[in-house]
């Protein structure tokens, strides 16, 4: 389930998020996990700087833009009417990590400003925490909108998407990580079922087109639903989310949900199983029921191992492609050869189905489960 095309996604918090002990760790796993964290805040410039650099938004090296106050900010990215200005706010917005003495418009123009951004080639995310009745155009109009359970007003929380019940910006580390594990287990999800299905399908095109019947009757098809379906969703939804994820970057969310990694892990899989599967069902099994692996009087077809073919009379062949010689009959002289000796006796190339021939395609559905189950392992 690999990406291509990452690009850090902003969230922007207000300063009472900083003031947990937890938070300095938390906007750190952010900030590995491709997450650019800005604070938006009422306070003074110097106070906000003070607390954005102890929680690590700020660094000793940044630009200087990257703390301003929120006239400033208005007066840059706007024209005389108040409209946002696109690209005088692409050239801010990049490396702007504090905005101080702010106005709940200025949070409104900045999340407007960084969606409708093309600066870095792709579209952004942004995610917005709030817990003021003011909060709520920019909780609204954010990609992901985050309110506070305890401090949120109504108008917060009914504005929001998800809302923080314990007002910890460690949550939001933790919803990350939970969304990025459900994501991941819902593309292995659709890789194994895919799979599974393509090499039935296959099956089923390659019966019809050779055998004139598919290798997989129906019952057997409704068990590997059942069996495949069950045992998916039992492993994949019991995978609990970890760290490693915070390591990976995220990705556009235009993203197409089937990745180029995933459909050539699904095409080499498939691959690989109807490679075995064609090798047992057209090479194994022989034509005739004879003692152990040798026919009783002309061998017609002897493939690897002694069981009982289940392909149909009419596919295998003594010499001649879909001809298999008629039951002796004293009264016909084709059944005889020269000598007067029958060609086969009447047990000899008997159709599908009877006998052991069932044994041939049960191996067949037997081994195409066990790979499905390997495959999901």
């Amino acid at each position: 389930t690999n990406r291509t095309h990452r690009v850090p996604h902003p969230v922007l918090i207000g300063h009472a998020a900083c003031l947990v002990q937890e938070v300095p760790q938390a906007i750190l796993d952010c900030q590995r996990a491709g997450i650019v964290v800005r604070m938006v805040t009422g306070d003074n410039v110097q106070t906000a700087r003070a607390i954005a650099r102890k929680c690590g938004i700020v660094q000793p090296g940044d630009p200087p833009g990257a703390v301003m106050d929120g006239k400033t900010f208005r007066d840059t990215v706007t024209d005389a009417n108040g409209d946002l200005i696109q690209d005088a706010i692409d050239r801010v917005w990049p490396q702007l990590r504090v905005l101080a003495r702010s106005t709940p418009l200025d949070k409104h123009l900045l999340v407007s400003g960084i969606q409708a951004s093309t600066v870095t080639g792709v579209a952004q995310t942004v995610a917005v925490t709030g817990d003021g009745t003011n909060d709520a155009p920019a909780l609204k109009k954010a990609d992901v909108g985050f309110s506070m359970g305890i401090q949120g007003t109504d108008v917060a929380k009914n504005a929001s998407d998800v809302i923080i019940m314990d007002d910890n910006f460690v949550s939001i580390v933790a919803a990350v990580k939970w969304g990025r594990c459900v994501y991941d287990n819902i593309c292995k999800f659709l890789q194994f079922q895919l799979t599974v299905n393509i090499t039935a399908c296959a099956l089923a095109v390659i019966g019809a087109a050779i055998l004139t019947e598919s290798p997989l009757n129906a019952i057997q098809m409704l068990w590997v639903n059942l069996i495949m379906d069950s045992f998916a969703s039992l492993a994949l939804a019991t995978e609990d989310p970890t760290d490693e994820l915070l390591s990976r970057k995220p990705y556009p969310r235009d993203q197409a949900v089937l990745s180029q990694v995933m459909v050539r892990n699904m095409l080499l899989h498939s691959g690989w199983q109807l490679i075995v599967l064609s090798f047992l069902i057209f090479g194994v099994g022989d034509v005739c029921q004879g003692s152990g692996n040798v026919c009783e009087g002309t061998l017609f077809v002897d493939y690897y191992g002694a069981l009982r073919s289940g392909r149909p009379g009419a596919y295998d062949f003594s010499g001649v492609a879909g001809v298999c010689p008629p039951a002796f009959n004293a009264s016909d002289p084709s059944t005889m050869d020269a000598a007067g000796k029958p060609l086969r006796p009447a047990h000899f190339c008997r159709e599908a189905g009877e006998g052991g021939a069932n044994q041939h395609y049960t191996m067949v559905f037997n081994v195409f489960v066990l790979m499905q189950a390997r495959h999901l392992s």
